[in-house]
């Protein structure tokens, strides 16, 4: 596979896993099921560190963390406003 493919490849794969560690948070109000939120932050983390060794094939290990973690916190401070603007028509996101 292609340097480029890679690359994508790992950030798509670090915003998915951030979104499933903000999914398995209780302050969310996505998931109502307790059932899955104990195990989603694990699986999260498992793509988080997939994600450094896909992105660390091209990259340096300091550039790779500071782009892994500022994928994160952007997934995480965007989801939340998606999921209110999302979720304001139904009661549940104030």
């Amino acid at each position: 596979m292609s340097t480029v493919m890679i690359s994508g490849l790992g950030y798509g794969l670090t915003v998915v896993a951030a979104a499933l560690v903000y999914l398995g948070s209780s302050n969310q109000p996505l998931l109502a099921s307790r059932r899955w939120r104990g195990m989603l932050p694990w699986v999260g983390i498992a793509g988080l560190v997939a994600a450094f060794v896909l992105l660390l094939r091209d990259r340096g290990a300091v550039t790779t963390s500071f782009i892994l973690v500022t994928l994160a916190m952007l997934t995480w401070s965007f989801l939340p406003v998606m999921v209110g603007w999302f979720m304001r028509g139904k009661g549940k996101g104030r």
